[in-house]
């Protein structure tokens, strides 16, 4: 009897502990099922639930791959875009924007949330830029405090626009963002706007689509959603580069608008030929109005824009049109949010860490050889007011898309 009893203690003791321990080892298992780790970027988390910390709050979900970082841009241009360097700009308010603080591009989870690339050349059309290809051999590898940790070397881009535009070789996603500047006149000019037209349906967006189907076609099953964001620049502050035909400057500025509003057009064309309703790819355009940011504050804050908001050849954006232009951006990519940290900054100081790691400032000669004065940095206020204004096009912008898609 004494035998029994004691079998009978053991056996309840055997019980309840495996009723306890069972499903701790039921939740360890499922972690340790749903745990990976990613060659490029680290280690991730699945939750069973199936949400990915990596989707961004903009994309699709049917079209994520769990190894490619949330935002992913590639940008096309001129030196609107590289003078003090948009594209870092708008890469650290990204990475800031989904870490929670301001953040330097060192960062080491900078890489599995921002993916940016660039093609990009000084003075170049859209036709030239695909003929000619990168130019920033020397002037991304000016700055030795521009190389990030973890890079191997300068980053000067990638050679080609049809490089930037073909699929990864590695299992990343398509791009979800192209950001694409003309030569400032070639929209306001006929011959020239349809010039880049057809560089635009005969190179441009079928390299597009076909680096958006080899990455749907991987193996993976990918949806793919690209638009390709039309940087909308800003008319000259004053007549230069035989610019004087164009008009006034709210002239200049509505021919700039009605010229991209002409790629958006041809873009939609393309698109709904290329991928018809029910494609697993979607291809949209939209216009980064950053000429209509200028002209508000030209109109609105006059002495800001005539002495802050250019290079110092008038046509050039100076750091606070880069701001402005990279705050434009965010609010794009991000799909519809303001920047939220330059109330967190001081007024008089650190402004200029947004720069600390740009690639590119501006020339310290003018055109004539001699010395010029850097261009100040915006302080915190401006800085406010910039992103403001550019949060108020962004929302110009959206309501005039809705309207035209309701027509």
């Amino acid at each position: 009897m004494l035998k029994y009893r004691l079998r009978h203690i053991r056996s309840q003791k055997v019980w309840i502990f495996t009723a306890l321990i069972l499903p701790i080892l039921a939740i360890l298992y499922t972690f340790v099922v749903h745990f990976h780790r990613d060659d490029n970027y680290g280690a991730t988390i699945e939750i069973a639930m199936g949400v990915d910390n990596n989707e961004s709050t903009t994309a699709d979900p049917d079209k994520t791959i769990h190894s490619s970082p949330t935002y992913s841009i590639a940008h096309l241009g001129n030196s609107i875009q590289y003078y003090n360097d948009c594209p870092r700009v708008l890469e650290k308010m990204l990475l800031s924007t989904t870490l929670g603080r301001v953040t330097d591009l060192d960062n080491p989870e900078r890489k599995s949330i921002v993916r940016s690339d660039s093609c990009l050349r000084g003075g170049s059309t859209l036709p030239s830029l695909w003929k000619d290809g990168n130019g920033m051999a020397k002037k991304f590898a000016s700055r030795p405090e521009s190389i990030i940790a973890g890079d191997d070397g300068f980053d000067i881009g990638t050679p080609t626009v049809f490089d930037l535009l073909k699929a990864s070789d590695t299992n990343l996603r398509y791009w979800d963002f192209i950001v694409v500047n003309d030569y400032t006149q070639s929209p306001a000019r006929n011959e020239r706007k349809q010039e880049s037209k057809t560089a635009l349906e005969t190179h441009y967006l079928p390299a597009i689509a076909d680096g958006m189907e080899a990455s749907r076609n991987d193996g993976k099953g990918v949806n793919t959603t690209t638009t390709v964001v039309f940087l909308q620049t800003a008319a000259y502050k004053t007549p230069v580069k035989n610019s004087a035909d164009l008009g006034s400057f709210d002239d200049f500025t509505k021919a700039l608008e009605e010229g991209y509003d002409e790629y958006v057009a041809l873009t939609e064309v393309f698109a709904a030929q290329r991928f018809p309703t029910g494609h697993p790819n979607t291809l949209k355009a939209t216009v980064a109005p950053l000429g209509r940011a200028y002209q508000i504050i030209r109109d609105e804050h006059h002495e800001l824009w005539s002495k802050a908001m250019y290079a110092n050849d008038g046509f050039h954006p100076s750091p606070h049109g880069t701001l402005l232009e990279a705050c434009i951006l965010h609010c794009i990519v991000t799909g519809g949010q303001k920047f939220a940290f330059f109330e967190d900054q001081d007024d008089d100081s650190g402004m200029d860490d947004w720069w600390k790691q740009a690639r590119y400032l501006q020339p310290l000669q003018d055109p004539n050889g001699d010395p010029q004065k850097p261009l100040r940095f915006p302080t915190r206020t401006e800085a406010v007011l910039l992103n403001d204004i550019a949060f108020r096009v962004y929302l110009e912008r959206q309501d005039k898309e809705g309207k035209h898609k309701k027509q």
